[in-house]
């Protein structure tokens, strides 16, 4: 069916690698982004997500052999070479422990954090749903998006900049000290509201999970900031489809940044999504394409769509492996051929298999399909 190994964990490294980088090189200017299209790019972001998500082989993939270097090294991480009391692990085994434990560390930290969030709106933050300006902000929404939902509002003290909060109890977060005229809150909550639309809260913690889970991956940081920044510029693009909205649009923009620039708190940045993206360049590129609306990608764009898209799977039918002892060969002019009147292996309880060859232990391995297929398989009971 399929196989989940430190191989293929690092075939999927390699190819989301290849994907986000070929997808930052289009997003580090607003001319490529313009040219290529930030759907195209959040599509080859969103395959090189996809590819972390899913590590395996499946039993179509070819196998290309390493050069001898790559091969030293792979058997060095996962022979089981290291004794702990009666179980043989391997460096790979050692890792996995430390994988893990860092992911339910950073699970604990992430927890921690939203609890702590949490607190602070419900100790600190003041229900205004019902303050008639925001009412009358929001009623206007409710009518534009034919929708009878009103997400609550609370004013929060620490805040710098509004914000969308919570997946199981949505609320929009404003800071508690605010002069926003009615246009000003007119685009925060369009804004925030097309957030809570296109579930882009959930869509952020799935990508949080999957960055807790490679918490190892340094890349991992500039792929969250592109994921915030995609989530803006989405949304910015579904806020402005009348081109007489931009300006006003971008004004309120600029006057959130000036607010977020002098209280300068971004606490709240795993946990929500904020309509004022302060990171350096990043309102800029905003700017850019909010001005320049009329120039749609056509054709470079499926044609990175196609490459990314072969990158994709051309993963999942080829993969780099050291592949086992050539059963042909010889080793000091002695058969080194492993068959059922020579070897035998034994299925541990793990999955695992230790292999024997004349009675002496060979090595242990996650799979026998590069094995023969006659070769004798048994357990610790002894049962064929």
């Amino acid at each position: 069916m399929f196989e989940l190994s430190f191989y293929t964990i690092l075939m999927a490294f390699l190819t989301s690698t290849v994907l986000f980088s070929l997808s930052c090189i289009f997003f580090s200017s607003s001319k490529r982004i313009l040219n290529v299209g930030y759907k195209t790019i959040a599509f080859i972001s969103f395959l090189s997500i996809l590819r972390l998500v899913v590590p395996i082989d499946f039993d179509f993939t070819a196998i290309l052999p390493m050069n001898e270097l790559a091969k030293q090294i792979s058997f060095f991480i996962c022979q089981h070479r290291i004794a702990f009391f009666s179980i043989r692990l391997s460096i790979w085994d050692i890792l996995l422990v430390i994988w893990l434990i860092g992911i339910l560390f950073q699970l604990i930290l992430y927890w921690r954090q939203y609890r702590q969030i949490d607190r602070i709106v419900v100790q600190t933050g003041k229900n205004v749903s019902y303050h008639p300006n925001y009412m009358k902000a929001f009623q206007s929404i409710q009518i534009s998006y034919g929708i009878s939902q009103q997400l609550p509002v609370y004013e929060i003290p620490m805040l710098s900049s509004p914000m969308l909060f919570s997946i199981r109890n949505p609320r929009i977060l404003l800071p508690a000290e605010n002069n926003y005229s009615d246009d000003d809150l007119h685009f925060i909550f369009r804004h925030e509201m097309t957030h809570f639309l296109h579930h882009d809260l959930l869509y952020k913690f799935f990508f949080q999970l999957l960055f807790i889970v490679y918490w190892w991956n340094p890349l991992k940081y500039i792929l969250k900031r592109q994921v915030n920044n995609l989530l803006e510029i989405n949304v910015d693009s579904s806020l402005t489809q009348n081109f007489e909205d931009a300006i006003p649009y971008m004004e309120c923009l600029i006057k959130i940044k000036k607010q977020h620039a002098v209280s300068n708190k971004n606490y709240f940045d795993s946990c929500t999504l904020s309509i004022s993206n302060i990171k350096e360049g990043s309102l800029e590129k905003r700017f850019q394409l909010l001005a320049h609306p009329s120039k749609q990608p056509r054709r470079f764009s499926g044609i990175f769509r196609l490459i990314s898209i072969f990158v994709f799977l051309s993963s999942y039918f080829v993969t780099w492996e050291p592949l086992p002892v050539d059963n042909s060969s010889t080793m000091n002019e002695q058969d080194f051929i492993l068959t059922e009147e020579n070897a035998y292996a034994i299925l541990n309880e793990d999955g695992t298999y230790d292999i024997y060859l004349y009675g002496e232990y060979l090595e242990t391995v996650t799979s026998l399909k590069y094995y023969d297929s006659s070769l004798p398989i048994y357990t610790r009971n002894n049962s064929n």
